[in-house]
């Protein structure tokens, strides 16, 4: 399943390279890296309900990022 959202993200990034709009999404992108960096910690912190919640809503947030990303550069 990771690799399946990772074609996602670097596709929406090639994209945005492709057409000379990168920087509509350069912002985003850090705030995508960032929320995965968090999943990551909490995975690694803890397994309890409270921290799979904490997970489930950064993993959220990168999907509203990358929605958000689209977004723009569909209306580039």
């Amino acid at each position: 399943m990771a690799s399946e959202r990772r074609v996602i993200r670097t596709s929406r990034v090639a994209v945005g390279l492709a057409t000379g709009h990168s920087a509509r999404i350069d912002d985003l992108a850090m705030w995508v890296l960032s929320a995965r960096l968090g999943q990551s910690v909490v995975h690694l912190l803890s397994v309890s309900p409270p921290a799979i919640m904490a997970r489930f809503g950064l993993y959220l947030v990168q999907w509203l990022l990358m929605a958000a990303m689209a977004w723009r550069l569909l209306t580039a």
